[in-house]
């Protein structure tokens, strides 16, 4: 693939605040992806789930350095309600909001379930970045790399499929929406 540069920002963008709920965050971004995600694995290689799910409950683990969710008394049994796959692993999603939550690094006394909050954008876009790498290099690590990058790669040309509403059919491929975005902005 080649890379091509359009422009450039201002490193001080990154500091700049955005207004967020912390919780919406991570139930929209990180929880619906990692439920598809898990999903989408138990799908294409139940052989290996246990051992995914295994390594991944224990990378969360060790990334998890406050417990947010603990502190508020956050019960996450209603965040569980739409996502499927996740419903058996409470202690996976509590972990995945925690470690979105420190991601985001709130003070702690934020109210995080109700209260909109500022941020600076490089540590909301680190909220939902960091996480997919997390959950991509536990796959990596799993199954191994080779594969892991081919499956990857199957993985998020379904997930843009169903997460844009009416993009079903339109891209066969992540490199054919690449290639559409790439003609959009030009």
């Amino acid at each position: 693939m080649k890379f091509q540069e359009y422009g450039s920002y201002a490193p001080e963008t990154l500091k700049n605040l955005e207004e967020i709920q912390p919780l919406e965050i991570a139930q929209k971004s990180s929880l619906s992806r990692l439920n598809y995600f898990i999903g989408f694995f138990k799908e294409k290689r139940p052989k290996d789930f246990e051992k995914y799910l295994k390594n991944l409950k224990k990378k969360y683990v060790s990334l998890v350095k406050k417990d947010y969710c603990d502190k508020r008394k956050f019960d996450v049994t209603k965040s569980l309600e739409e996502l499927t796959n996740l419903q058996n692993y409470k202690k996976l999603v509590t972990d995945s909001i925690n470690y979105v939550l420190q991601l985001l690094e709130l003070p702690d006394d934020v109210d995080w379930v109700n209260e909109k909050v500022k941020v600076p954008l490089g540590n909301y876009f680190k909220s939902f970045l960091v996480p997919r790498y997390q959950n991509a290099a536990v796959f990596s690590d799993t199954i191994g790399r080779e594969e892991g990058i081919k499956l990857y790669k199957i993985y998020r040309t379904e997930y843009v499929k169903f997460s844009i509403p009416g993009s079903k059919n339109q891209h066969s491929t992540l490199e054919n929406l690449h290639e559409d975005n790439v003609k959009d902005f030009e």
